[in-house]
């Protein structure tokens, strides 16, 4: 059974961590994991042109998202500043948000919960929005509070598409 915490300041989903602190939190995990393999194996053998990815493997491919995410990195992004709340809502690879929630530690059960609703939807983010709603940011931070690591300071949500008076 999946649950999401609160603490007594606010919710979970008011953390966020640096690109580089989240990716330092996953730099002593496993390259690969059971679930999240088997989910990107089952998803490549559905596609209509497979290509080999530029990554060896999950932990590569998420680490090196999160390292480049305060610059342009590969796909020539025009933000600056972004943090890891924003990799875990805007990451379109399935497997990869699989494979951090399991070298996380997340119980094996939902993982694969979360790996089961994403193989049933047949666009990228699709699947990326099944594993968020049984995984969401706030057990993220959680989970990697468990691991010992410091938020940065709780940041305000803002309201998308309302300008300030």
């Amino acid at each position: 059974m999946r649950h999401v915490a609160s603490t007594p300041g606010g919710d979970f989903a008011d953390f966020d961590f640096s690109p580089r602190v989240f990716a330092r939190a996953l730099r002593k995990t496993d390259e690969h994991y059971p679930v999240s393999d088997h989910c990107e194996q089952a998803l490549a053998a559905h596609r209509k042109r497979p290509t080999a990815p530029w990554y060896r493997s999950q932990k590569e491919h998420v680490t090196g998202w999160l390292n480049e995410l305060d610059g342009p990195g590969a796909y020539n992004r025009k933000s600056r500043g972004l943090n890891a709340r924003h990799f875990w809502n805007h990451f379109q690879c399935a497997p990869g948000l699989l494979w951090v929630a399991e070298a996380l530690g997340e119980d094996v059960t939902v993982v694969r919960q979360a790996s089961e609703a994403a193989q049933h939807e047949e666009r990228a983010a699709a699947r990326c929005a099944a594993v968020r709603k049984v995984i969401p940011w706030a057990r993220v931070v959680e989970l990697v509070l468990a691991q010992g690591v410091s938020p940065l300071a709780q940041q305000p949500r803002r309201s998308v598409g309302k300008r300030a008076s």
